[in-house]
């Protein structure tokens, strides 16, 4: 009897596992506009921004990582590992310009980590002045 239930305790533990995939989120590439929604540059002198990613997941007490600062480009690579999430999760992106005193935001999304996110490994994304953001999920 003690064999029987340990086994199915077991296999309730593996499917809890399976249901409740992880992975951690990997900042891959963003590019961005070359001015902001009004027209104007990014930086004062008409020069390109100084991009950076953060990522917080919403659903673990406010975990947070920003990216390293690319400075004066409109297109930047990363490949930085952020934060840990699993199905259910809600990440929240925001690209900023940073700058010495005004840091502008760039554009903000929320998402919602499913399992067809974490099985597909990869998400891109377009929001606000964001034309393209590469977001990639490792086990």
């Amino acid at each position: 009897m003690w064999r029987t239930l340990s086994v199915a305790l077991l296999a309730a533990g593996v499917a809890a596992a399976q249901d409740r995939q992880s992975a951690d989120v990997i900042v891959q590439a963003v590019k961005v506009q070359t001015t902001k929604k009004n027209g104007d540059p990014w930086d004062v002198l008409g020069g390109a921004p100084d991009l950076k990613v953060t990522v917080r997941n919403k659903a673990r007490g406010g975990a947070t990582h920003s990216t390293k600062v690319k400075a004066d480009t409109f297109e930047a690579s990363f490949g930085e590992r952020t934060v840990r999430v699993s199905v259910g999760d809600e990440i929240e992106v925001t690209v900023h310009d940073e700058d010495e005193r005004l840091h502008d935001k760039v554009g903000e999304k929320t998402v919602k980590v499913t399992a067809d996110t974490l099985k597909k490994k990869e998400l891109k994304l377009d929001f606000d002045r964001v034309i393209s953001l590469t977001l990639e999920f490792e086990p």
